[in-house]
């Protein structure tokens, strides 16, 4: 038997003794979300709502890259003028069934892919049409489809990253999902999913053991910036996930004013009694490490902002890292030199240039980067994390198709693949060796 099997066999069964199963009354959202282990997912639809999953235009669309009409959700999808509807379908995880649930698609980039090739990233909600019912406590969760990722494991992998730098990020586990389509055809195999926590309510009060405060998902190439005295120039690009109060809206506006309008002098001085600082140092770190470009350094989407009412500062949550590690390069470059001190859209991001510019953060963002590089980003450490997941997963990549199965092995290795829209990928393990070094050179000219 080979290590790898031999790693599998000995983690699969660790999980299996220890774990509460998931009919258990015990049964816990730490449970379910184990990265080693993967879930059995079955949705059953009738014809009608299979019908009514796909994106329908319900607007003209706001002509803007990202941004979406009024009312709409943000993203390519929804600057487009499209909008998903929820459908009823049935679930069953592990045998476990779960009646009527609510089903979207999501997604913006890997949803027109995926729509194209039949495997789409799915929202579940499980009591929006019958009420308590819940799994571990949650409503949603969250299948992404790993179509934009060949390896299956950036966005599982980056998630525990910023877990470990102290960064409240969602926790995963892996699906293989089966649809039936009642009537019409049977169970068939969509694929190997990862299977993603929610940032919810139920997400806020594991991480910040709180039911309050405000939750923001931004989408704009310039962060906070500043649109004026009215609360309704804010709604769309800020997308708040909470019921607001005055009090929160009327912060998010002054706070945009600070960046935008403020003198340095004053800029550092009050910028610590709105952002964690220390929080968003940690998330700055590992965000330009690993290269995220589809994220606030350059497409300014994909994280979250919560307003924490113990502290009434922001801290800053990641979203969608299945392009993280220069999967996607701007300008035609996926090299892995993003310059740590300018890791930003040149011209196009004051929030990030001013932050980099307080020499207490500087410092701080400085101190944690090179904290990271040298033991939780070492590239032995993250090519063992690849090497424990790889033959966990690859059975389930091996039904899904020969080709994904390819672009695994590839990716597992350490060779590069090509990978339609993309073209050729570097992945993590030769990517993190050359990362390594470059933040190192670069740590060296920054003090």
């Amino acid at each position: 038997m080979s290590p790898g099997r031999i790693a599998c066999t000995f983690l699969c069964l660790a999980w299996s003794l220890h774990a509460a199963q998931i009919g258990d009354k015990n049964f816990t959202a730490d449970d379910l979300f184990q990265m080693t282990h993967i879930w059995k997912v079955e949705l059953t639809f009738t014809p009608d709502q299979w019908k009514h999953l796909p994106a329908h235009r319900v607007s003209a669309g706001s002509g803007q890259t990202l941004l979406g009409a009024p009312g709409l959700r943000n993203g390519l999808t929804g600057a487009a003028g499209m909008t998903f509807d929820w459908v009823h379908a049935d679930l069953k995880i592990d045998g476990i069934p779960f009646h009527d649930i609510a089903v979207r698609y999501k997604g913006n980039g890997t949803y027109r892919r995926g729509i194209s090739t039949g495997k789409v990233s799915l929202k579940l909600d499980l009591n929006k049409y019958v009420k308590g019912q819940k799994l571990a406590k949650l409503d949603k969760i969250n299948l992404a489809s790993e179509i934009a990722d060949g390896t299956y494991m950036n966005e599982d992998i980056s998630y525990r990253l910023f877990r470990e730098a102290g960064v409240p990020a969602p926790r995963t586990s892996y699906a293989r999902v089966y649809i039936t389509i009642a009537g019409e055809k049977p169970q068939y195999y969509r694929g190997l999913y990862s299977l993603t926590e929610d940032v919810d309510e139920s997400y806020i009060d594991h991480w910040f053991h709180s039911h309050d405060g405000a939750l923001f998902k931004p989408v704009m190439y310039a962060p906070f910036t500043y649109m004026g005295e009215d609360w309704k120039n804010y709604v769309q690009a800020y997308a708040p996930k909470l019921d607001l109060t005055d009090a929160q809206k009327r912060r998010l506006i002054e706070f945009t004013k600070l960046v935008n309008n403020a003198a340095d002098a004053d800029f550092n001085a009050k910028i610590g009694d709105y952002v964690d600082l220390d929080e968003f140092a940690r998330f700055l770190a590992v965000s330009v490490w690993a290269m995220d470009f589809d994220s606030i350094l350059f497409n300014g989407q994909n994280y979250y902002v919560y307003q924490n009412p113990k502290t009434n500062k922001y801290v800053f949550l990641p979203w969608d890292q299945d392009e993280t590690f220069a999967k996607v390069g701007f300008g035609g470059n996926r090299e892995p030199d993003l310059n740590i001190l300018q890791p930003y859209r040149p011209g196009g991001n004051k929030f990030l240039a001013r932050m980099l510019a307080v020499p207490a953060f500087r410092s701080l963002y400085l101190k944690y980067i090179a904290e990271y590089n040298g033991n939780l980003l070492r590239p032995e450490r993250l090519a063992a994390m690849v090497d424990e997941l790889a033959p966990i997963i690859r059975p389930a990549v091996k039904e899904e198709s020969t080709k994904a199965l390819a672009m695994f092995d590839a990716g597992a290795a350490g060779e590069s693949f090509r990978m339609p829209p993309w073209g050729a990928i570097r992945p993590l393990k030769p990517f993190a060796e050359m990362r390594s070094k470059i933040v190192a050179e670069q740590l060296k000219k920054a003090r």
